[in-house]
């Protein structure tokens, strides 16, 4: 029987997909998967996002992407990174997972994607992905930050005074676990006045806000700093352990300032908020500015596998617009990156 590439439909094919995932997602029930999955990869997206190969009504592969939308220069348009992708054992080495991939891509040709990104695959992978066209233009960077307070206990007691210090200037500092509809509106308003020409950057709007950080399988925390009403910068963090070390840290997903003082700001007052003795940001090719700021307070930088290709974002043109396909034009920090 020949093999079926076709779009994945989570009322037909969840199932099966979960069944072929979960050795991947160790520690995950099948129920939690399918959750995880139901936000990934819904049924009512304008582009379809994921893709199955079937063996009959058997689902013997699975490839999944996430589609953002980026801005340059007041253009919007689609872009896709890649997410989840797993081969039932039994129908490995046969080129499938390649012929799904494009399938994939003449999907999305056809229905305006601008580019797919490849920020997060293996080694092995990365080499698989070049030769289906894939380019790297840059490398994954970790900012290392020690949280000094947590390594040195007596020194919370003079960075506390500091944001008391702040709240007297007419400094307001907001904590929340989840994002609402007022505050993805302020959040989406302030991200649009940062915006810089020639740049290409995640468009961070209130569909945007209000999608991204509703994983059900993460717990999220969220920072907005402002003065006299009018914010001066957010921050998005969570806590991890690292898969390989074990070390307990806290990841940055998102961090935005006005200037160079209230990113500081809200560095500290993050450390104020938790217990780990080190702070991790990742980024890539990130505007003069923000590079400025995070190689100033995160002093330590590394990459993540020792220099192999699997540090290297790839990135393949979908549309006919190689102008835009320029390494140089692009920003990304680790909301881009993080796979989710």
């Amino acid at each position: 029987m020949d093999l079926i590439y076709t779009e994945y439909n989570p009322i037909q094919h969840l199932d099966s997909v979960v069944r072929l995932e979960q050795y991947l997602w160790e520690g995950f029930s099948e129920e939690k998967l399918k959750e995880v999955f139901q936000w990934k990869y819904p049924d009512e997206t304008q582009i379809r996002n994921a893709f199955v190969t079937l063996d009959g009504e058997r689902v013997v592969a699975f490839r999944g992407f996430f589609i953002n939308t980026y801005q340059y220069n007041g253009q919007t348009f689609p872009v896709a990174v890649l997410g989840d992708a797993v081969t039932d054992p039994a129908y490995r080495r046969r080129g499938i997972f390649s012929k799904l991939t494009k399938h994939s891509l003449n999907y999305f040709q056809q229905h305006g994607l601008f580019a797919v990104l490849a920020l997060s695959s293996n080694e092995k992978s990365s080499g698989g992905y070049k030769k289906l066209g894939w380019s790297p233009f840059a490398r994954k960077r970790i900012n290392i930050h020690p949280i000094w307070t947590n390594i040195f206990p007596f020194i919370q007691r003079f960075q506390k005074q500091s944001e008391n210090r702040w709240r007297k200037e007419g400094f307001e500092i907001e904590i929340s676990n989840s994002i609402s509809e007022l505050w993805a509106e302020r959040l989406a308003d302030y991200c649009s006045s940062l915006y810089q020409e020639n740049t290409i950057t995640l468009l961070k709007d209130k569909h945007f806000w209000l999608y991204r950080y509703k994983a059900p399988q993460w717990s999220y925390r969220f920072i907005i700093l402002s003065k006299n009403d009018k914010i001066r910068g957010y921050a998005c963090y969570m806590e991890s352990v690292g898969q390989a070390n074990g070390i307990k840290h806290v990841k940055i997903l998102d961090i935005a300032a006005s200037d160079n003082s209230d990113f500081n700001r809200l560095i500290q007052a993050i450390e104020n908020r938790v217990s780990c003795r080190l702070m991790l940001i990742y980024s890539t090719s990130l505007s003069i500015n923000e590079w400025s700021r995070i190689r100033k307070k995160f002093p330590i930088t590394k990459y993540e596998h020792n220099h192999n290709a699997s540090d290297e974002v790839l990135v393949k043109s979908v549309c006919t617009n190689m102008e835009l396909a320029k390494p140089q034009l692009w920003s990304l920090g680790y909301v881009d990156m993080d796979s989710m």
